[in-house]
């Protein structure tokens, strides 16, 4: 499947779907065991399978009766150490998030993270922090 946005193309590669599909139906919790030591793990969030289907349309601009808000921002990947690019597509009406991954090296590619409902408390502001650093053009 390829789709347009931004006069981009997204497409999925076979290697990325399993971690792409745990990311779109997961939530990564932390929890703490019998010496209380904590740990990381995911957790089926029904929210956002029941928004799977939302992706879609988001990402080939048929969204029409919401405030949606396209932009790329410079974030931090700490597990790989390094500054990285990401892409969000912001539905502000509906709260729903998706995340890109430009991909430099041929400048007419994504790679979908995630997406996510914004159902916590803090959500909404982190976003509108991001939205605040945002670079000047979307990649």
């Amino acid at each position: 499947m390829r789709v347009l946005i931004l006069s981009m193309m997204v497409t999925p590669t076979c290697s990325m779907v399993t971690s792409v599909l745990l990311h779109l139906t997961t939530e990564e919790t932390e929890d703490a065991d019998e010496q209380g030591n904590l740990y990381k793990h995911r957790v089926y969030d029904r929210c956002r399978s029941e928004r799977l289907h939302w992706i879609k349309p988001h990402i080939e601009e048929k969204i029409t009766d919401s405030d949606i808000v396209v932009f790329s921002v410079n974030e931090r990947n700490h597990r790989k150490r390094t500054n990285v690019v990401r892409t969000y597509i912001w539905n502000k009406t509906r709260k729903y998030i998706i995340v890109l991954e430009p991909q430099m090296r041929n400048g007419e590619a994504y790679y979908l993270l995630t997406a996510y409902y914004l159902n916590k408390e803090y959500g909404e502001k982190q976003m509108k922090k991001k939205f605040a650093s945002k670079l000047d053009v979307t990649l």
